[in-house]
C-alpha cells in the first residue's frame, strides 16, 4: 500500500522539488549578485542579474541531475500504457 503511494506521488514530489530548486537558485543568485553589485552596478541591478543567472544555473543543474529520473519515469508510464493496451486487445 505504502509503496504504491510512493510511486504515485513520486511525479508530484519531483515537480515540486524542481520548482523549489529554481526558487532557491533565484534567492541565492540574488544574494550573490547583490553582494557583487555593491562594487559595480548597484545592489538591486546586481541582484536581479544574479537572480537570473541563479535560475539559469539551477535549471542547467536540474537538467543534468533530475532529467534522467524524469526520463525513466516517462518510459515506465509508456511501458505501462502499452501493457494495458496489449492486455485490453488480447481479451
Amino acid at each position: 500500500m505504502l509503496s504504491k503511494l510512493v510511486v504515485k506521488s513520486h511525479g508530484i514530489l519531483l515537480e515540486l522539488a524542481l520548482w523549489i530548486l529554481l526558487v532557491i537558485g533565484a534567492i541565492g543568485g540574488f544574494g550573490i549578485g547583490a553582494t557583487f553589485g555593491q562594487w559595480s552596478d548597484g545592489a538591486l541591478t546586481g541582484g536581479v542579474l544574479g537572480a537570473a543567472l541563479g535560475i539559469a544555473a539551477s535549471f542547467i543543474g536540474a537538467v543534468f541531475v533530475v532529467a534522467p529520473v524524469i526520463f525513466v519515469r516517462d518510459i515506465r508510464q509508456s511501458v505501462r500504457a502499452l501493457e494495458e493496451a496489449g492486455s485490453d486487445s488480447a481479451t
